[in-house]
């Protein structure tokens, strides 16, 4: 199970700022296992047809 962490609506930052905003991606967002001890935390996006993907990386990090 997964825990999601208001990353991927449309009401979020990530989503906000890279799909509205900036157009790199068709979604994004990011999770958490629902897990005891370490976990892994993972934050994903799909980039858009002749986006660049570094470029959706580049602001990815950005708004972490």
């Amino acid at each position: 199970m997964e825990t999601y962490f208001g990353s991927s609506g449309r009401s979020s930052r990530f989503y906000d700022s890279i799909v509205r905003v900036k157009q790199l991606s068709s979604g994004v967002g990011a999770s958490a296992a629902d897990t005891r001890g370490p976990g892994l935390f993972q934050v994903g996006g799909t980039a858009l047809p002749g986006k660049n993907i570094a470029d959706l990386e580049a602001a990815i990090y950005a708004e972490m």
